[in-house]
């Protein structure tokens, strides 16, 4: 019965994300306002994750065409130089460095920032973060680390580079940390902190098992969900501090995009029917990653993002949506922040 129910919500949560994708955003492409657009960002430093493709490519494009310093936090090495080639040969930008970091991976997480410790403190200074990397899996796999893939790379590996980040005192006292994360967070309808790594959802399962589109939307939609009250959770937590206060945290929907997402074997494409599904969505309503990138820069340059009533919110196009009423429970985000300390085995003392 406990599976059958998981099933359900699994299918009514995709229709529901997708549903949203759908309708919720006018099919006519975003573009940034020409006051973004004209901004010169020499001298600003910038982290990606997830750079080599799709909407992460496209925000290292739109920073080194402007003029950034811009990092790329990869998984593979080889797809990063391709892509930072890419940029380069346009931008005429030599300040674009590849740096390999496996977000399914706590030590390929702390490698970087054990590099990244060792600059100088203005070498080191942050002014904008994108946490973008993450994505569908379409197998139970459990990473070295012990946490369920899903989870650890598309939330749990963020909030570890993120929070030792602040903890190294990385961040200029006016930076941007930006969420990709997607309106398959209304998927998510009440996190439980026993259950993040979803051994409630998969204990049936065995390691390298397929999982069905209704547990795979489960997953992905949970790690969505978290991203949403982490941003929440993390401004608030900034507000309070001195050095801090004036850093703006955000997240958002970037669009129904047409890039590899849909089209990775071992994620959406590992169901044939949901990803021709999504292949005919697309031909309809999709952005290009130009296009989807249009938000997230809009969050980490824009006036608007930075006024005190628009921070730690969850944004699609140019204003901020409503989110459930548990992202503010406050003993659910106490429980939550305790936990995640926990799993990434990081206390955040900024």
């Amino acid at each position: 019965m406990s599976s059958a129910l998981d099933g359900i919500k699994g299918y009514l949560s995709g229709i529901l994300a997708i549903f949203i994708m759908v309708f919720w955003r006018p099919i006519a492409p975003l573009a940034l306002p020409k006051s973004i657009e004209s901004m010169d960002f020499h001298k600003k430093r910038v982290l990606i994750t997830g750079a080599n493709g799709g909407v992460g490519k496209a925000l290292a494009f739109f920073y080194a065409s402007h003029g950034a310093e811009v990092f790329m936090l990869c998984r593979s090495e080889e797809r990063a130089n391709a892509a930072k080639a890419d940029i380069q040969a346009t931008t005429i930008n030599d300040n674009v460095f590849v740096e390999v970091v496996d977000q399914a991976s706590f030590d390929s997480v702390r490698a970087f920032l054990d590099k990244w410790a060792k600059r100088s403190a203005y070498e080191r200074r942050i002014d904008i973060l994108h946490n973008n990397a993450g994505g569908i899996h379409a197998k139970r796999n459990t990473t070295q680390d012990g946490f369920e893939y899903t989870y650890i790379s598309n939330f749990l590996s963020s909030f570890l580079l993120t929070t030792s980040l602040l903890n190294m005192g990385a961040f200029a006292s006016d930076a941007r940390i930006v969420q990709t994360s997607s309106a398959a967070a209304y998927s998510l309808i009440y996190p439980n902190p026993l259950h993040l790594s979803s051994e409630d959802i998969l204990s049936a399962k065995q390691e390298g098992e397929k999982l069905s589109l209704a547990t795979s939307s489960l997953l992905y939609g949970r790690a969505k969900g978290l991203q949403i009250v982490w941003t929440s959770i993390l401004q608030e937590k900034l507000g309070r501090t001195e050095r801090y206060k004036d850093v703006v945290v955000q997240s958002c929907h970037p669009g129904w995009v047409e890039t590899g997402f849909w089209k990775d074997p071992l994620g959406v494409a590992a169901h044939p029917y949901l990803a021709k599904f999504c292949q005919c969505i697309g031909m309809v309503i999709s952005a290009t990653p130009e296009q989807g990138a249009v938000t997230p820069i809009f969050l980490a340059t824009s006036s608007k993002a930075s006024e005190l009533d628009n921070r730690g919110r969850f944004w699609d196009g140019f204003s901020w949506r409503w989110t459930p009423g548990w992202v503010v429970d406050e003993r659910m985000r106490a429980g939550l922040w305790k936990q995640w300390q926990v799993d990434a085995d990081v206390q955040a003392d900024f």
